[in-house]
């Protein structure tokens, strides 16, 4: 072999060299790991979306973008209630709220797999359940103005309520009362200068019951702003006054509920009544 073709032979074996290391940029190289986006649950849907109360079950479903397209395993946790699936790993879960009132928390993870994570929580707020407390109802035709719907707060369709008259209203035969300070529904104040003299609280209607009895009042209820007036079931009356010691009424649906009493406009004259009430509700 001449020097020349030696010479040449190298040249070429060195320019191939180099066009090969030129190809190989970090782009081809399969040891550099790809930059993995991570991914955002952006809220949770609730299903239906109502108002939710005790013992209910809803479904919840979070709403995600990842730019990688990643295919995400969801893991969620909760602080009360009940899960199905119980493993509580899914793309979506059903949650059945416990049985009393109150604010509950659910979160959800999402995982893309590839080290990237997000997580979101819902506040879930459960209307009805056993309950108890005090509640004032007050009648009477609204000249002075007094009256209006006493609100006791949510109740769920078919649950009981009893209310329990505390005998330390209506107002005495002087026209005072015990509590000075309260205020009828729509803001009235109920004093002396508001208060005429009324007679014991009589449960019922005028029509058929003995004329000792007066029918100045009776109790209902009704669910939301628009629905229907309903009665109250008169209790036994234990001490033999004439008047119920208790009254019960079951919920016909779900909702707010209000208490009024259903006046005798004939009766009343321009008289007003204050009674305060035991209630209790319960959920079967």
């Amino acid at each position: 072999m001449t020097r020349r073709l030696r010479y040449f032979t190298i040249l070429v074996t060195l320019l191939g060299s180099v066009f090969l290391m030129s190809g190989c940029g970090d782009d081809d190289n399969p040891t550099t790991p790809k930059q993995n986006n991570f991914p955002t649950v952006e809220g949770i849907t609730i299903t239906p979306n109502a108002a939710i109360y005790a013992d209910d079950t809803v479904t919840l479903t979070p709403v995600t973008t990842d730019p990688d397209n990643d295919v995400l395993r969801y893991t969620w946790s909760k602080n009360a209630g009940t899960f199905n699936p119980t493993e509580a790993v899914g793309d979506s879960i059903q949650w059945t709220a416990p049985s009393a009132l109150g604010t509950y928390q659910v979160v959800v993870v999402g995982d893309d797999g590839n080290g990237g994570t997000s997580q979101k929580h819902i506040d879930l707020k459960v209307y009805g359940g056993n309950q108890n407390g005090q509640i004032d109802v007050v009648g009477g035709v609204r000249l002075n103005p007094v009256g209006g719907n006493s609100d006791i707060g949510y109740i769920d369709k078919g649950d009981t309520i009893v209310l329990v008259w505390d005998k330390a209203s209506p107002v005495t035969v002087d026209g005072t009362r015990p509590d000075e300070t309260k205020y009828a529904p729509d803001g009235s104040r109920l004093n002396a200068a508001t208060l005429t003299v009324v007679s014991a609280p009589q449960f019922g209607y005028a029509d058929g019951l003995p004329a000792r009895d007066a029918a100045r009042y009776s109790i209902i209820g009704k669910i939301g702003d628009k629905g229907g007036w309903f009665e109250f079931t008169n209790g036994s009356d234990g001490d033999g006054d004439g008047i119920p010691d208790s009254f019960s009424a079951v919920a016909p649906n779900r909702g707010k509920l209000y208490l009024s009493l259903n006046e005798q406009d004939t009766l009343l004259a321009d008289n007003t009544g204050y009674w305060r009430f035991s209630f209790t509700i319960t959920h079967p």
